[in-house]
């Protein structure tokens, strides 16, 4: 009897958990007509425009649509799970074998990384990216959150590389492999698990990430799709009111980075010539005690 009700308990958590999927298909296959009428009832009629209509959707004059959004999306994705995978695991491995001074020190910086928010440090990445001519280019917003999730990752598969014995390591080095082919051919398969949770973490927050390419990628033609759905929104004026914002922010963002370089440049300047305010306030007084007399 127990087992029963407990049985019954999960079926209705489940049921709950996939009324907004059904709803979400539903609801893509009516008309806005019977959405308002009949929002729970199963659609008589599918509506198969609805996706070549949302699909085709365009983000303004000569902006990407949503298919172009989903492309941009899937190359960032792809490209950052692949390099935390890669770095992080090679990080990881060299980090849980050593225990030297520098390994410790090392893998302390990666634990203040993932203290650190990202959203702390948006305003030296956006100049960085705007120096080197990566702002709004997907190739920016994949070194962006490359730097921002590698340290968990290197944490996950440090912790995971300690716990493993060291015999299929010496055991090939014996055979005459070398480190790295030690590490692809040996190591790399046994941390199939880490490797796993690390690329489903980075790839649904890469994946659903709002934040990130409202900052950094102000052209429309880079959106992804966080920043397309709002192209499926029935309120043009609210697109267009986040476009702006967008644009706006962009625009003080590299305002504050001239003035950051007009500071460093002062700055400079004085290093250069440390003793020139000191002349200068010699002369004014050399200056006004001739005056006086």
């Amino acid at each position: 009897m127990r087992t029963i009700a407990l049985r019954a308990c999960l079926f209705v958590t489940a049921a709950l958990f996939l009324v907004p999927i059904y709803l979400l298909f539903a609801i893509s296959f009516k008309t806005p007509q019977q959405e308002s009428e009949q929002p729970f009832a199963p659609p008589l009629n599918p509506e198969l425009a609805n996706y070549s209509e949302a699909w085709d959707s365009r983000s303004g004059t000569g902006g990407a649509t949503f298919a172009q959004a989903a492309f941009n999306s899937f190359v960032i994705t792809v490209a950052s799970v692949v390099l935390v995978v890669i770095l992080g695991a090679l990080a990881g491995y060299v980090l849980g074998r050593r225990t030297g001074r520098l390994s410790t020190w090392t893998y302390i910086a990666f634990l203040a990384g993932i203290a650190i928010p990202a959203q702390l440090v948006v305003l030296p990445l956006y100049w960085w990216l705007d120096d080197l001519r990566l702002a709004s280019t997907r190739i920016g917003m994949v070194i962006v959150y490359v730097g921002i999730l590698l340290p968990f990752a290197v944490f996950l598969y440090t912790s995971f590389v300690r716990a493993l014995p060291r015999d299929f390591e010496e055991a090939s080095r014996i055979d005459g492999a070398s480190e790295l082919r030690t590490f692809a051919f040996v190591v790399f398969p046994l941390l199939r698990p880490v490797t796993v949770t690390v690329a489903i973490l980075t790839a649904v927050g890469v994946w659903n990430d709002f934040f990130g390419p409202l900052i950094y990628l102000n052209d429309t033609n880079n959106f992804t799709v966080s920043l397309g759905l709002m192209l499926l929104a029935p309120d043009k004026q609210a697109l267009d009111r986040a476009r702006s914002a967008s644009a706006e922010l962009n625009s003080q963002l590299r305002h504050e980075h001239e003035r950051k370089d007009e500071f460093l440049a002062m700055l400079a300047h004085e290093l250069r010539n440390p003793l020139a305010p000191i002349r200068n306030a010699v002369q004014i007084l050399r200056l006004s005690g001739a005056d006086t007399q």
